[in-house]
């Protein structure tokens, strides 16, 4: 269950949620186990299901992404726990919803370990996502050595002015992959920029594929930093908030913090690029279904 999946006609189609709900689901069908999608307050999408009335009641098992999807299944249960609702410090009724749900789950997950400490309650288990493998053209992608590419929505929680403003400033030519309200504000912030080059693309479909012509990257998120470390990239992020730097900093492998925080020299960023690599290509989405498989056998 999920306030948005990757389908037509949802209202927020694209986005890490989404895509983590769209491949987990792939590699538990892979497995062999059913799957179906259904929104909150068990709406089932007339793309997906019309032959049962119930998603809870025909399903084994019930997995929740973010607590809008809380519905106290009765049966074997996960609760995921995906990002912040882009205020610092949490607003304290969110607090303590997060809270009352991770007690009354059956088991949680956490995508990344800033959750717990923020919103100040146990996980079974944090993960950080995973990536699709590059693809096999890529590899005949010429990586242009002043190019930095942005991936995400354009929206004030990503930081996304701040960091492609910065990268233009360092005479990076930026191409922006994704779309949203800070568009036009970019746009202006690039035309204020002296011999500053952005072109914004919109939405791309596959738009992490960019990432291997480029000579750095600029993520908006865990998945597009995945994408991007799998492609031995250095990554250059920004935080607005404790929280964001949180976010950022609590990862196994953290990004560059253009604020000079665990900056790392130039001589040190190809061996870092290089084990972030590694560690990327091991975070698959087979092994995030594993996790949920596990957790809620466990039950």
């Amino acid at each position: 269950m999920s306030a948005h999946f990757e389908l037509e006609g949802d209202d927020i189609p694209i986005g890490g949620v989404q895509r983590h709900i769209s491949r987990v689901s792939a590699a538990l069908k892979e497995r062999g186990h059913e799957v179906l999608w259904a929104y909150p307050g068990l709406h089932i999408h007339r793309d997906v299901v019309t032959r049962i009335e119930s998603a809870v009641e025909w399903a084994d098992a019930v997995v929740m992404h973010d607590f809008c999807s809380w519905c106290a299944p009765g049966k074997p249960n996960l609760m995921v726990f995906h990002g912040w609702e882009g205020v610092c410090p949490p607003n304290p009724p969110i607090i303590r919803r997060r809270q009352e749900i991770a007690r009354a789950a059956g088991a949680t997950v956490a995508v990344g370990a800033f959750i717990p400490k923020w919103y100040r309650h146990e996980v079974d288990e944090v993960i950080w996502g995973a990536a699709d493998p590059p693809a096999s053209e890529e590899a005949a992608m010429e990586v242009e050595p002043d190019l930095a590419v942005w991936v995400g929505r354009l929206e004030s929680d990503t930081s996304c002015l701040e960091v492609i403003g910065w990268a233009m400033r360092q005479g990076f030519r930026v191409a922006v992959y994704g779309d949203g309200p800070l568009r036009i504000p970019l746009e202006a912030l690039r035309d204020s920029i002296p011999g500053a080059e952005a072109i914004l693309y919109g939405t791309v479909p596959d738009a992490a594929r960019q990432f291997s012509r480029a000579a750095i990257a600029l993520p908006s998120g865990f998945l597009t930093l995945l994408e991007a470390e799998a492609r031995g990239l250095a990554c250059f992020v920004t935080a607005e908030n404790d929280l964001k730097r949180d976010y950022w900093l609590m990862h196994p492998w953290a990004p560059h913090m253009i604020n000079g925080v665990n900056a790392r020299s130039d001589e040190l960023r190809f061996l870092w690029s290089a084990s972030a690599a590694g560690w990327a290509a091991q975070q698959t989405w087979g092994k995030v279904a594993d996790t949920y498989l596990r957790l809620l056998e466990a039950q």
